[in-house]
């Protein structure tokens, strides 16, 4: 199934404006076809408005059916779509077990379910009480535990025992535990809790004037960001203050200053790293480590020079990237008969000593020759010890 909710959506106001089908969850090329392209001619689509009738439904998730004949909002749908998409089938008899208990029948009640589902229990299958037993352990210790400790869990008979408490109830899903579980109002009909359902490259953080926080991840399409800011209640962005953190590397926040024009670079950078490869990813994040790089122009010089550096992931020491170069490289024939004779470590410090790279915490990262970041990568440079800030600031002017 290439959707996780399918839906037939009308405007209630004007039935004979036909009727639109559209699949849950939606891309971001695929969100702005569906609303400006499908649901606005509809008359319906708004961005706070629970303006779109559900006249059917189609989802893998049963307890959804109970929205035909409801008025929701399409962003309500997506998200709630987005959140299902992450489940595993554990997570989802979770959730549809819960919703039967609680007996939800409101996409806002649905939406925040997804946020508390995860600590409770469901044995569906009698048959395979060890394994229902372990992962109730796990539930009610927080979803992690040592791999040893779980193994030590008697799983059967504290799955007995749970059955034997009489504290279950029965669904179609399986048979229920609460543990205690408590449904947070996370969601209160307006603003989204803050979810990356795909890829996104940075996280922007917006404080109003009241101190409330409202969060979108980057990039996103100019559409995408208007409904973001209606349903912020954002009108200018300039009254709030603005912090974008990358999804790489750097922990500190870039201070925003500038209006819709910078936000706009920003973006465009952060969708220049969406489409890039995981590899030129890792690259450009060893190359951010080793430069220090702190601003938007000396990023986006970057993002346009990733084909100075070479990356081998995964090499932290002259050992492993002996080891490499050995057997993965291509640049030798390896032959496993004869392991023990290998020194990778001196192959390594070899080559480190007559190449120009630094190890990061991406792996060891090589810039070619000739290229305007060497300075950056010279290990008897005597600019070698100034702080990385100093060395950014020449970065700036180069």
């Amino acid at each position: 199934m290439s959707y996780v909710i399918k839906a037939v959506l009308s405007n209630p106001s004007i039935p004979e404006s036909g009727v639109a089908t559209i699949p849950f969850p939606l891309s971001s090329a695929e969100y702005d076809h569906s609303i400006s392209e499908v649901l606005e001619p509809m008359g319906i689509g708004s961005a706070v408005a629970q303006d779109c009738m559900v006249d059917d439904i189609d989802s893998g998730y049963e307890v959804l059916a109970c929205l035909k004949g409801q008025a929701v909002n399409a962003d309500e749908l997506d998200y709630l779509a987005k959140r299902l998409d992450s489940f595993d089938v554990y997570e989802a008899e979770q959730f549809q077990a819960a919703c039967a208990v609680f007996d939800l029948k409101d996409i806002k009640d649905f939406i925040n379910m997804t946020f508390c589902c995860q600590e409770t229990t469901v044995i569906s299958d009698f048959s395979k009480l060890e394994e229902a037993g372990k992962q109730h352990y796990l539930t009610i210790h927080g979803g992690s535990a040592l791999a040893a400790e779980v193994d030590a869990v008697n799983g059967k008979a504290l799955a007995q025992q749970l059955i034997q408490s009489g504290e279950g109830n029965a669904t179609p899903y399986g048979l229920f535990f609460r543990n205690g579980m408590r449904m947070e109002e996370l969601y209160q009909g307006r603003s989204f809790p803050p979810y990356a359902w795909d890829s996104r490259q940075a996280e922007l953080v917006f404080v109003k004037p009241d101190g409330a926080k409202s969060i979108i991840f980057l990039p996103f399409t100019e559409m995408e960001f208007d409904r973001f800011r209606q349903r912020e209640n954002i009108l200018d962005i300039n009254v709030c203050q603005r912090t974008l953190h990358l999804c790489y590397g750097k922990n500190t926040p870039f201070a925003l200053e500038g209006g819709m024009a910078e936000l706009a670079e920003w973006n465009e950078l952060c969708d220049t790293l969406n489409v890039m490869s995981v590899y030129h990813q890792r690259v450009f994040s060893a190359a951010m480590e080793v430069t220090g790089a702190e601003d938007l122009a000396q990023l986006q010089l970057l993002a346009s020079s990733l084909e100075d550096f070479e990356l081998v992931p995964g090499a932290k020491d002259a050992e492993s990237y002996g080891k490499y170069m050995i057997q993965d490289s291509g640049k030798y024939r390896y032959d496993p008969d004869l392991e023990c004779y290998y020194n990778y470590e001196a192959l390594g410090e070899f080559l480190m000593t007559h190449e120009v790279g630094q190890v990061t915490s991406q792996g060891y990262l090589k810039c070619e020759e000739g290229s305007a970041f060497l300075d950056f990568f010279t290990q008897d440079n005597p600019e070698q010890g100034q702080s990385q800030g100093e060395q950014s600031m020449q970065m700036g002017g180069m």
